[in-house]
């Protein structure tokens, strides 16, 4: 087994989908029959800016955690980026790809519409062999070359340490605190194949 730090609940189905109060949301709530501790719950405001789309270069002061890896055969960064870390220094609202060769995108108006590659699903390649690895799939905005800006969903490998951190993270394994929809789903396929590109 190449990836360690599987939690086997997110082998065996879907992470559970959340419902929020559209007034406040609570993002952190004592353990059943644990000691009480102090939950925070955001203004509708906050809520909001939660909501925002992310700008294409993450704010270093809304950065929680970052780590550099390689994939695709270049570098990359991944972020734990949380938009209210001054009040939450240690909860994650999102995962954040970001490779050193990725550029800012703007119309011709000079307005901004790039986002950041975000972590939305992952996908574990489960082959029964050392062949093993899980994938991130991944949104983004791009400008293709008949100069038309696109949204597109892939999927890139991830390498074995850094797969591990992330799921390390969403079993609640490390000092932060991860969003319960910080991923959508989890899914496992018996090939190697990446998922398919989706252009919209």
């Amino acid at each position: 087994m190449v990836l360690m730090a599987m939690n086997p609940a997110l082998l065996n189905a879907n992470l559970p989908e959340y419902e929020t109060n559209p007034n406040t949301t609570e993002v952190a709530a004592p353990e059943h029959n644990a000691t009480p501790e102090k939950v925070y719950v955001m203004s509708p405001q906050e809520e909001q800016q939660t909501r925002q789309p992310l700008s294409s270069h993450v704010e270093p002061e809304n950065i929680v955690y970052q780590r550099r890896f390689k994939a695709e055969g270049k570098n990359w960064t991944m972020y734990y980026y949380n938009v209210l870390k001054e009040r939450l220094p240690d909860y994650v609202m999102n995962i954040v790809l970001i490779p050193d060769d990725y550029k800012k995108i703007t119309n011709s108006s000079k307005h901004e519409l790039s986002i950041p590659p975000t972590v939305k699903k992952l996908i574990y390649h489960k082959t029964g062999d050392s062949r093993e690895f899980e994938g991130a799939w991944i949104n983004e905005i791009i400008k293709d070359s008949d100069g038309q800006f696109y949204k597109i969903e892939r999927e890139i490998k991830l390498p074995d340490d850094i797969a591990n951190e992330i799921n390390s993270l969403l079993s609640d394994e490390t000092q932060f605190r991860p969003n319960p929809n910080l991923v959508k789903s989890f899914t496992i396929k018996s090939t190697l194949d990446l998922e398919p590109t989706k252009k919209y």
